[in-house]
C-alpha cells in the first residue's frame, strides 16, 4: 500500500507578490488522497488550478500556472517546498493573483506559533498518512 501526505492542519499568511506587488493572503488546507496540489483563486469564486504539467503557462522567472484563462503566478516556491516536506495533496487558497514572496516559506514550513509545525525524530509532524485509493 502506497501512502500519501497532506498537513495536519490550515496555516495561512500574508504579503505582497513578488512581481505583482499586489497585497495577497494564501491559505493552505489538508486535502483527501487523490487530490494533488490543488491552487484555488478565491477571488474568482473559488476558481480551482490543478498543479500539473498541462496547466504551466510560463516558467520565466516564475513558474505560472493558467487554466481557462486564470492565471496564478510565482507557485515554484509553494510547490517546491511541498515537494520537500514529502506533501502529496493540498489546496492552496489565494486571493489575487500571485503568491506571496516574503511568506511563502514560512506558510509551509510554518513555525510553532503558526502551523503547529513541530519535529520528530521521524520527520516532520505536520505531515499526515493517507492511504492511496
Amino acid at each position: 500500500m502506497t501512502h500519501e501526505q497532506t498537513i495536519r492542519s490550515a496555516v495561512e499568511c500574508s504579503g505582497i507578490g513578488l512581481h505583482s506587488g499586489a497585497p495577497v493572503s494564501m491559505r493552505i488546507l489538508p486535502a483527501a488522497s487523490g487530490t494533488g496540489i490543488v491552487f484555488r483563486r478565491t477571488d474568482l469564486d473559488g476558481f480551482e488550478i490543478e498543479a500539473v504539467s498541462r496547466n504551466v503557462a510560463r516558467v520565466s522567472y516564475a513558474t505560472s500556472l493558467m487554466k481557462k484563462g486564470v492565471l496564478i503566478s510565482t507557485t515554484e516556491h509553494v510547490l517546491s517546498s511541498f515537494i520537500g516536506m514529502g506533501i502529496d495533496n493540498a489546496i492552496v487558497e489565494l486571493d489575487n493573483l500571485s503568491c506571496p514572496s516574503s511568506t511563502q516559506r514560512a506558510a509551509v514550513c510554518g513555525d510553532d506559533s503558526q502551523s503547529g509545525h513541530s519535529q520528530t525524530e521521524a520527520g516532520p509532524a505536520v505531515l499526515e498518512d493517507s492511504p492511496r485509493v
